[in-house]
């Protein structure tokens, strides 16, 4: 059951609900089995791209089956970053919890250092956490600073000319500015392209930007 997880990398339908049919019954005979550990590290990767319910459901499985501490701990890292791609709060909560607890009770001390890196890494990230300090320089350079922004609601919106159709969202974002022009709304554009001065203004003036930007080159 291992080797074929490992074996078979095909994205077809067919081929995933077999290999998650496998895993299944890995995870419910055999939860502290070397073969059931061996499919963790590659879980989350080869996944990558798939509907997060499928290894979250087996995945919550393994932690409640698994006696083993340090499988059981592995399982949970696995399950916290499925979760941390949640749209869902709640999904969003048990992934910190997932990580905290990882931390707090992991036998080995490379899952705990890991569980630590990730939770501080996703925590940022969470509705309500406190966001990180910035001090960049904009498209006048001109300093700017996360710190002038506090008593707002600061909209960040990332993006680049050099991506076909991100101009599509412009009328979008110049709305925004205009419709809350007398309310505590900013927004600040972060401009990932190599552009001069004179570039910058010439799409400023063709794409109608009304918003301040830093150019991130």
């Amino acid at each position: 059951i291992a080797w074929l997880w490992r074996r078979f990398g095909a994205r077809s339908v067919a081929w995933n609900e077999l290999r998650f049919a496998l895993l299944k019954l890995l995870y419910e005979v055999y939860p502290d089995s070397p073969a059931t550990a061996s499919t963790l590290p590659d879980l989350f990767k080869r996944v990558g791209e798939m509907d997060i319910a499928g290894p979250v459901a087996l995945l919550e499985g393994l932690v409640e089956a698994a006696t083993d501490p340090k499988l059981r701990a592995e399982a949970q890292l696995t399950l916290a970053q499925f979760l941390t791609r949640s749209q869902s709060i709640s999904d969003l909560e048990r992934a910190t919890a997932y990580f905290t607890e990882a931390e707090a009770g992991a036998p080995d001390p490379d899952q705990r250092s890991r569980a630590r890196e990730l939770g501080l890494s996703f925590s940022w990230t969470m509705p309500g956490a406190v966001s990180p300090a910035f001090n960049l320089m904009d498209s006048q350079q001109a300093p700017v600073s996360s710190a002038s922004y506090r008593g707002k609601v600061l909209l960040l919106y990332f993006w680049t000319l050099d991506v076909p159709g991100v101009a599509e969202d412009f009328p979008f974002v110049h709305d925004l500015v205009e419709r809350y022009a007398d309310a505590p709304v900013a927004v600040l554009g972060i401009g990932s392209q190599t552009m001069d001065k004179r570039m910058y203004r010439a799409a400023q003036v063709k794409h109608g930007i009304n918003w301040r930007n830093c150019m991130l080159q």
